[in-house]
């Protein structure tokens, strides 16, 4: 059973046989089954089934939504069949008898109980992060400094405090606010280093002795790893933020800093983590001066840094889909496009995720998803303005200020002036103010458009 999404990592080759053995030449009838998961479907692509017939409530000509992305991957590599209607009228054609299956009902008590539980901050974490993993700035923030005011003299609260005010902030445009309140959760965090030090060397005597202890172990790994994503957190959080903002020396200084302390407090099984979430802010510190040497046409410059970028992201990629880090694969997927190379190139494996419109809007994440139609928006084929008029809102009713300017520069740069109307320019004006920028870093904006 895969009971959560950092479970859906590559397929053990023992299933993946067994579903070669099940579908292999055979037709294949999918029913009652969204393509959701991150683990299936992407299979099914590389097996070879005699036919597949998808089953779908909804008539998908009607409604695009009607088959998930990963359903269309499917049927469009198969040359599957899209059979419409309610699949308890097809099961009662299959078998010759009534299908007497109904909706399973939530036990009432069950959210009572769990409330019941936790304390009002422990829900106030619970509620921030809902926030900000749908990139609700506004209401992230408020979330999150009443966390942080509630924190008591727990050292642990406060990190987790500020990394959950941290985010939002960072989603709204305050970039500089961003990286203070990660350096403030950094200096908090470091002072778990002696406890870390402390808890490696009882792990390391836990896994020395005969016969082992495995629930030791596995709660001990289980607070070392709390302790490490803590700071792991807040230190590439002041990369990003520092990135972002144009404090592109102070990153990289950062980012070489961190690379090389942070993996060597970790045991061997927190290691490759670590370093693979490095490795993707060293490859978002490239894209700078890949921009810069395509700009100015220095091709051995730019094929240098792609070799870079394809080595870092190869790393990366191939233990995000071992992991399950869905979120992490979709960024590679994305990045290796900045950088105009093929996924294909860093990645070989056969967790290949969607295209990043796609991925993104599976996944659900707001913020990248609009990141992504913006990109897609140069694609000629594109010619949906009242969809960019919708994410254009919704960017400014959540407060996310970064997109709010970006979505009516590629508005403006697609379509022309005369789309944006007077109340979405002065929306884009006061956004692109509020953002906290450097001034070589808004100069590059300018030139550039959006973000490089």
């Amino acid at each position: 059973m895969v009971m959560a999404l950092r479970e859906e990592g590559t397929m053990p080759d023992w299933k993946r046989r067994l579903l070669e053995l099940l579908i292999k030449g055979k037709p294949l009838l999918v029913c009652g089954y969204s393509g959701l998961d991150f683990e299936i479907c992407p299979e099914l692509i590389h097996l070879n089934p005699y036919s597949v017939t998808w089953n779908s409530y909804q008539d998908p000509r009607a409604d695009e939504n009607a088959l998930t992305p990963n359903a269309k991957r499917v049927l469009s590599a198969k040359n599957g069949i899209a059979l419409i209607g309610d699949m308890k009228r097809m099961l009662e054609v299959l078998s010759g008898s009534p299908c007497r299956a109904g909706f399973s009902k939530l036990n009432p008590s069950f959210v009572n109980d769990l409330v019941s539980r936790l304390d009002e901050w422990e829900i106030d974490k619970w509620r921030v992060w809902v926030f900000n993993g749908l990139s609700c700035a506004l209401d992230g923030v408020e979330v999150a400094k009443r966390l942080y005011a509630t924190s008591g003299t727990s050292i642990e609260r406060k990190v987790d405090s500020l990394l959950a005010l941290a985010e939002p902030l960072f989603h709204s445009g305050l970039y500089f606010q961003a990286g203070q309140a990660y350096r403030e959760a950094s200096l908090l965090a470091k002072s778990f280093v002696p406890t870390l030090s402390v808890m490696l060397k009882d792990l390391t005597d836990a896994e020395s002795r005969i016969p082992k202890d495995e629930q030791i172990i596995a709660d001990l790994l289980k607070r070392i790893s709390d302790y490490l994503e803590r700071i792991l957190k807040s230190e590439i959080g002041i990369v990003e933020s520092d990135r972002v903002a144009g404090r592109w020396l102070r990153a990289r200084r950062k980012v070489q800093e961190v690379y090389y302390w942070l993996p060597a407090l970790a045991p061997s099984q927190e290691r490759e983590k670590i370093e693979s979430e490095i490795t993707l802010k060293r490859v978002l510190l490239r894209r700078y001066p890949y921009y810069l040497a395509k700009k100015v046409r220095l091709k051995p410059v730019s094929r240098r840094i792609q070799a870079k970028v394809i080595s870092e992201l190869s790393l990366a990629a191939t233990y995000f889909s071992r992991k399950g880090s869905w979120f992490n694969l979709q960024h590679c997927e994305m990045l290796a496009g900045r950088f105009d190379i093929k996924f294909s190139d860093i990645y070989t494996g056969t967790m290949v995720p969607l295209a990043s419109y796609e991925g993104y809007k599976h996944l659900g994440y707001i913020l990248a998803e609009m990141m992504a139609y913006r990109g897609i928006l140069a694609d000629q084929s594109v010619s949906d303005p009242p969809m960019i008029y919708a994410y254009l809102i919704i960017a400014g009713e959540i407060g996310i200020n970064p997109e709010v300017w970006k979505l009516a520069r590629a508005m403006k740069k697609r379509f022309g002036r005369k789309i944006l109307t007077p109340s979405t320019q002065e929306q884009a004006k006061r956004a692109w103010k509020t953002c906290e920028y450097t001034l070589p870093m808004r100069g590059l904006l300018l030139l550039r458009g959006s973000d490089p």
